[in-house]
């Protein structure tokens, strides 16, 4: 099947053998899909607009790549001058560098413009001819934000200056603090790399192989901390966006034939909100629930307990699936394992969640699994905060 980006990412991997992954392969197709877009480049200025999916960003850890892969699909997919690849550093900028210098025009006050954006890449030859990469916006402060936030909207503008890139596309380590909920909904934060990534499955790092692999241990984590994923109504036309896109249902490897649907709703939704659309976007868990209940981390358990238990193909494993999580609590030294299953049988909802399951019509069901679920993350994420500050 041939993707929209096909032609970027053949280039990029002419430009840079062996520097990519799979995952780079999914990455980049929701680059493409993120990229403003003309409806019709000789109309008026107003046809020059957001696609609306959400600015993406990618969150890992420092130096594992995001600038370097985001480089390469502007710079050798896309043809873009290096000149013309603008980064901010929203931890560093002024907020004039970002919204301009307040002037005075008689009784008003306009603003110049930003210093950030080259005078030249304003002119309506540079539409679509430049790009605005925004790396550890998590650094950004309340003022910063005030004018990132207009940036990130659909119409893009710094103050009165319009600005028509050809994508803007931001970067962020683990935010060590809750993110702007206005922030959270203008962006797509998916995870750089995947859960088990490796730096020696890239073929460029083969010279240093040999007397290095295997100090720099896989990445752990999988999808967004809960700082950086909250339910918004933006998320949910977000979505609706996505859903018309060819790679949103299928494209990802042979493993996770479905990896940017759940890269897209994970980025954008909370955990127990993108458990439950995954679930009902295949009419099953997100994955086996044996596989499931052998691999989740406490956080996972926390906010899928319920649909891998009762989701109407996954009843006859219930048993199955707490006899595995039992036996890993017992094995676990932290005491998380054994937390989150005391906050579900304690928990009257949570008992009553398999006998208000049965016999009932699907939607309605669907609505009892979701709010059984949502009240024991609700309560296992309280418990957890008073459990941190104690010790």
């Amino acid at each position: 099947m041939d993707y929209p980006g096909d032609a970027v990412w053949k280039r990029m991997q002419e430009a840079r053998p062996g520097a990519w992954t799979d995952y780079d392969r999914v990455i980049v197709e929701m680059l493409e899909d993120t990229c403003d877009a003309p409806t019709d480049p000789f109309q008026s200025d107003q046809n020059w607009q957001s696609r609306g999916r959400g600015q993406l960003c990618l969150l890992g850890p420092t130096a594992v790549g995001k600038s370097h892969l985001i480089e390469s699909w502007a710079l050798d997919g896309h043809g873009i001058e290096p000149e013309n690849f603008l980064v901010s550093f929203p931890g560093t900028d002024d907020p004039t560098d970002l919204g301009g210098i307040p002037v005075r025009d008689g009784m008003s006050v306009t603003y110049s413009n930003p210093s950030l954006i080259p005078t030249r890449l304003l002119d309506p030859s540079m539409d679509g001819r430049w790009i605005l990469y925004i790396d550890e916006i998590e650094k950004a402060n309340t003022e910063v934000i005030s004018c990132l936030l207009s940036v990130l909207h659909p119409d893009r503008r710094l103050r009165q200056t319009r600005l028509r890139p050809l994508a803007v596309v931001c970067a962020m380590n683990e935010p060590t603090r809750q993110l702007h909920p206005s922030l959270v909904s203008r962006l797509l934060v998916v995870p750089y790399a995947d859960a088990g990534y490796d730096l020696w499955s890239r073929a460029a790092l083969s010279v240093v192989t040999p007397f290095l692999s295997g100090l720099s241990p896989p990445l752990a984590g999988m999808y967004p901390p809960a700082t950086s994923r909250i339910t918004t109504p933006g998320s949910i036309h977000r979505l609706a966006r996505w859903a018309d896109s060819l790679g949103f249902w299928g494209l990802g490897t042979a493993s996770e034939p479905h990896m940017m649907l759940k890269l897209v709703l994970n980025g954008s939704l909370s955990e127990p909100d993108a458990i439950a659309a995954m679930a009902r976007y295949e009419d099953r868990p997100t994955e086996p629930s044996l596989d499931w209940a052998r691999s989740a981390d406490a956080p996972a358990i926390a906010a899928g307990l319920v649909f891998f238990l009762f989701a109407p193909d996954r009843v006859s494993q219930s048993h199955d699936v707490l006899t595995i999580l039992l036996r890993r609590a017992g094995e676990d030294a932290t005491g998380e394992l054994s937390h989150v299953l005391d906050v579900f049988f304690k928990s009257r909802v949570g008992l009553s969640s398999l006998e208000e399951h049965q016999g009932t019509v699907a939607g309605d069901q669907d609505q009892r699994m979701t709010r059984a679920q949502e009240q024991i993350h609700k309560q296992w994420t309280k418990e957890q905060k008073a459990r941190d500050i104690d010790g």
